[in-house]
């Protein structure tokens, strides 16, 4: 699967941040890697992070932790369903 998480941050200076995916278990799933930004006065600064080649092993609620400069900042949870095949048609 992949898929896109984007983060606004609002403030001044030099940052770095990054992303950890959880199961519904809290085991680390993916974690990304660290990503630096500035923001100037008064201004901000929009980070997308993608993820390729994730498997989710089961449906659920995960969670998304969002670090800055080494600390979380938020936690926010990812609902992840399973979706069967669509029946074959006849013909």
């Amino acid at each position: 699967m992949k898929f896109a998480i984007v983060n606004h941050w609002i403030g001044e200076g030099d940052f770095e941040t990054h992303l950890k995916v959880l199961a519904p278990d809290r085991r680390e799933l993916v974690v990304s890697a660290p990503s630096k930004f500035s923001i100037e006065n008064n201004g901000y600064a929009d980070n997308v992070t993608f993820f390729t080649n994730v498997s989710f092993e089961r449906a659920g609620a995960h969670t998304v932790q969002i670090y800055i400069d080494g600390h979380i900042a938020a936690e926010r949870p990812l609902y992840v369903h399973h979706v069967p095949p669509a029946p074959a048609s006849v013909n």
